[in-house]
Parts: C-alpha cells; structure tokens; sequence
C-alpha cells in the first residue's frame, strides 16, 4: 500500500461520543465498485484522550490499520475457500452411493463435480430471488460453513449429473 492510499484510507477515520464515551469510528467499500465493505469501531481509552487530539488520532488509525488488516487476511482465506472448497459429499440414489465434491462457490454460483460412479459436474446458480427468501450457500458471516440448503442442492445436483448420465440412449445405450 503506497503512502498515498494509507493516507486517503486514514481520512475515513470520524469520532463521536456514546454514553459520556469517545469512539472512533471507520467505514471502507462504500465507494462505487468497492466489494469488501467494513465497518470499525470502538471506543478510545481514557488515558488516550487524556493524552489529546494527536494522540486519539494515532490511536484510532492503529486500531483500524491492525482490525483491517485482520479482516483482509480473514477474507483473503474465505475467498480461496470459495474458488476451490473440494469440500466431499456424497449421497444415495436408489442403491448407488454416490461420491462427490463441491468443486466451486464463488458469487452466486455452486458448482458440484460427481466423481463416483461416473465422472460430470453441474451448477446453481443463487440469484437476487435465492437471496430475498434468505437462501445462501454459504452461513451469514461465515464464508467457509455451507448452508443445510447448499449441501442439500449439491446432492441433488449429484443425483441429476448420475440420472443424466444412466438415462437410456437410442438403442438403450448408457452414456
């Protein structure tokens, strides 16, 4: 990060007063084509304000600098895990066990690879709608723990890939 972004980062830094308290407060990706959006605050001790106003503004643009870049590193994590989870499942379909990975869930898409007992992949898309009746694939505030409904889909979607794949042909053959 250059002098320059530290700088203009710093200048989001506010304060206000809650409960006879001082607080500072700091907001980041509420710029247009921003798409970590953060929000930081906390209280200033005592012995910092006592210290003056120099001393409450490096105060509070350390707590910010080591709380962002701890949520940064906590995001970088969860979008790795999102663009590969390999994360396994599996499933039965009549009498055939099923085995299979979440191979991606990144955005709104879920991508599912069924690797047993034969080889293909399949999606879903989550759209606005999916997000208006509170469907995820990923926990609130947890971008790492699928949702019941995610796992749910990504068997289904195992299913389909196998019925797919064992659906008759012309002249009976199995794909």
């Amino acid at each position: 990060m250059s002098k320059q972004e530290k700088y203009l980062k710093r200048e989001f830094v506010e304060y206000y007063e809650r409960n006879g308290r001082r607080w500072y407060f700091y907001e980041e990706g509420r710029r247009p084509g921003e798409r970590l959006y953060s929000v930081i605050t906390g209280p200033i001790p005592l012995r910092v304000i006592r210290s003056g106003e120099n001393a409450i503004r490096r105060y509070s643009e350390r707590m910010v600098e080591l709380r962002m870049k701890s949520k940064k590193k906590k995001l970088a994590k969860e979008h790795a895990f999102a663009l590969n989870p390999n994360f396994p499942i599996s499933t039965m379909c009549g009498d055939v066990l099923l085995k299979g990975r979440i191979i991606g869930a990144f955005y709104n898409d879920l991508v599912v690879r069924l690797d047993s007992p034969y080889i293909g992949e399949a999606g879903m898309h989550y759209g606005m709608f999916a997000a208006m009746a509170g469907i995820y694939i990923f926990e609130r505030g947890k971008r790492s723990v699928f949702t019941k409904h995610a796992l749910e889909t990504a068997k289904n979607l195992l299913v389909q890939i196998y019925s797919q794949k064992v659906s008759p042909r012309k002249g009976g053959n199995v794909r």
